[in-house]
């Protein structure tokens, strides 16, 4: 992790507000789907952001692409300021940050070879053209995992690991500085994540690259992420360092995530937080903590006054009762990698080489 002052990526107050209904609906319906989120990403550093699904993580993520225009809020790219930019404007900072997107396929034009994909993007940035170009896509495929020769298939010639590698050679093709990994290995077989993590972690070591790292899956958070940005319905409710996340987790909704992990025992039965009810109607949300509905913990002041992010120490934490919580024992609630699934498939494809050449096969 970087421990420079001034962050790479930086958001503040981000804000995106969806209106439901057509220009002759009687009544216009708000979803704020990211509702005052603020974070930073350091050089060479992997954030990670998880919730459960529709908390907000992916449309953060294209926030921060500016696939869709935030409400307000500020987004800061090396101390740039680019929630204001358009069109042309923007083609800069779209090399410096880039997406893999959860849907390997449905990323990929179906009527284009990887070639076209790769070169198109290569000659729309002013990369390369033409021969350097074709040579350029053989060395991004190569780096992924794949033969250069495989430049002339078309997606649905390939494995969905081998699509997802595809991915990743564009995101890498125009030297990008951020990479937004929106569920990169959700949608792949267990076997196959493990191989997408290695890539993953040897690119960000040889290019240097940061993540902001969107995920559900907390076996293969606490393996990638230096720091941890807890998301429930549009709001950042805990944020520090991942260990400090895994082992002493300060949020009540936090600790449910992680109770929710398998527990690889047929004999220990650990303490599990149960919530209730389901995820709130982003339509109509609860007023103060949106979390309070479904907290064992929660008071009258709960319901009424939406707590702000606050220093803990080792981080940060929205609630009002972080400090009265009763302790939460790490041997009892056994987050992270249940039986260790990440780490013997990673010892088998431990050798980066190895991993290479497996995907070309298979993955």
């Amino acid at each position: 992790m970087s421990t420079s002052a001034a962050p790479l990526l930086e958001a503040k107050d981000l804000v995106k507000t969806f209106h439901l209904g057509g220009p002759f609906a009687r009544s216009q319906q708000e979803v704020h789907a990211v509702d005052g989120v603020s974070f930073h990403v350091d050089a060479r550093e992997t954030l990670a952001v998880v919730g459960e699904s529709g908390c907000g993580k992916s449309t953060l993520g294209r926030l921060l692409m500016r696939l869709i225009e935030p409400t307000s809020g500020s987004i800061r790219l090396e101390g740039e300021e680019l929630t204001e930019k358009k069109g042309r404007a923007l083609l800069p900072y779209r090399r410096k940050i880039q997406m893999i997107f959860q849907d390997p396929y449905g990323s990929l034009n179906p009527r284009m070879t990887v070639q076209d994909t790769l070169a198109d993007l290569l000659r729309i940035h002013g990369i390369a053209r033409g021969s350097s170009a074709k040579q350029r896509v053989g060395e991004l495929l190569e780096t992924v995992g794949l033969p250069a020769s495989s430049a002339k298939r078309y997606p649905h010639e390939f494995s969905g690991g081998q699509r997802q590698r595809i991915g990743i050679a564009r995101a890498l093709a125009v030297n990008p500085q951020v990479i937004v990994c929106d569920e990169a290995v959700s949608a792949l077989d267990v076997s196959v994540q493990a191989q997408i993590v290695n890539l993953l972690e040897d690119i960000q070591v040889e290019f240097g690259l940061s993540y902001l790292f969107i995920s559900h899956d907390l076996t293969v958070v606490r393996h990638m992420a230096d720091r941890v940005a807890v998301m429930y319905l549009g709001r950042i409710v805990e944020m520090g360092e991942a260990e400090s996340i895994f082992e002493h987790p300060r949020h009540p909704y936090t600790r449910a995530l992680l109770d929710v992990v398998p527990v690889p025992s047929a004999t220990r039965r650990p303490h599990r937080t149960v919530l209730k009810g389901d995820i709130p109607n982003p339509l109509t949300p609860p007023k103060g903590c949106h979390f309070h509905p479904r907290c064992p913990f929660a008071l009258d002041r709960c319901r009424v006054e939406a707590p702000k992010l606050v220093p803990t120490g080792e981080g940060l934490v929205a609630c009002h009762r972080w400090q009265e919580l009763p302790s939460w024992d790490h041997a009892t609630h056994v987050p992270g990698d249940p039986g260790g699934r990440l780490e013997r498939l990673q010892a088998r494809f431990a050798d980066g080489a190895a991993v290479r050449s497996y995907g070309s096969r298979s993955g």
